[in-house]
Order: structure tokens, then sequence, then C-alpha cells
């Protein structure tokens, strides 16, 4: 970009010098010669202009995408304090949320498949024995449940 921009400032001088020596013509061949000159510099600017303006306007729409996913990231973190990994049973893991006196949420285990895709998905639980993912339909067998102590775990099953 500070290429085109210097291309610009460079093609500009010169469409003004050219302007400038016009006046000091004699004869009307060389005026005109003179004019068509600045003619194709000041189009040459205008291109250039075009395509400055081109590339401020991508590096504009950019800046806006890494605000947006800055501020994703910043609210994914804020997010990540609010639970801890937790073994309900052997070989079973979810991430559980901590509650504590500024949270306002229910005691609920989010699904470790999803959380990897940063998604909190809430294990829900099912009528037919398991309990699932909603996101990603992975099942947890009851029996785990069961196994978790109640801290871990407070629906009724």
């Amino acid at each position: 970009m500070i290429a085109e921009i210097s291309s610009l400032i460079t093609s500009s001088k010169a469409a003004y010098d050219i302007a400038k020596g016009i006046y000091s013509l004699k004869s009307e061949v060389d005026r005109n010669e003179s004019v068509s000159k600045i003619l194709e510099v000041l189009v040459s600017v205008q291109f250039q202009a075009s395509s400055v303006l081109a590339k401020a306007h991508e590096l504009e729409i950019e800046k806006h995408n890494l605000a947006k996913k800055l501020m994703e990231f910043e609210k994914w973190s804020e997010a990540e304090q609010q639970y801890e990994l937790n073994e309900i049973a052997t070989g079973v893991f979810v991430y559980a949320y901590k509650k504590t006196t500024e949270n306002k949420e229910p005691i609920h285990w989010l699904c470790t498949n999803c959380w990897k895709d940063k998604i909190k998905s809430i294990i829900q639980k099912s009528s037919v024995g398991t309990n699932y993912c909603p996101m990603c339909k992975i099942p947890i067998p009851t029996e785990v449940f069961s196994q978790a102590t109640v801290n871990d775990w407070n629906p009724v099953l």
C-alpha cells in the first residue's frame, strides 16, 4: 500500500509540473501535447487512487474481522474460567460449572467433544436410559450419572 501511495504522489507531482509549464509554451501544438500528457497522468492518478481506496477498504474489513475474533476469544476465555474438567466416572469426562456466589446459572455439565470446538453444549437427560449432548449426539449412559456425586450433578434422573 505504501508503494501505491508513493506512486500516486509522484504522478500527482508530475501532473502539477506539466500544468505549471503549459503557460511558458509558445505554440498551440506544444500546449495540446502538454494537456494530453496531463490527462494521461490524471487518469493514472485516478486509477492509483482507486487502488489505494480498495486496499484501504480491504484493510478496514480485515481490522473489523480481527477485532471480532479478539472479542470472541476474550468472551470464550472468560467462559472457560467458569468451568473445570471433571472425571465423573472412570474414563468419562465433562466440563462442570463452578458454582460461586457471583454466578447465577444452575449447576450443569458441558460436553467435552463440543468444548474443544468452543461450543457450550449442556448434557441433557433422556427418557431412554441415556443422557446425551444435543449438539454432537454423544450418548452418556445413565449409570455414569448415578456413579457421580450429588455435588457433581443435581438433576432428577
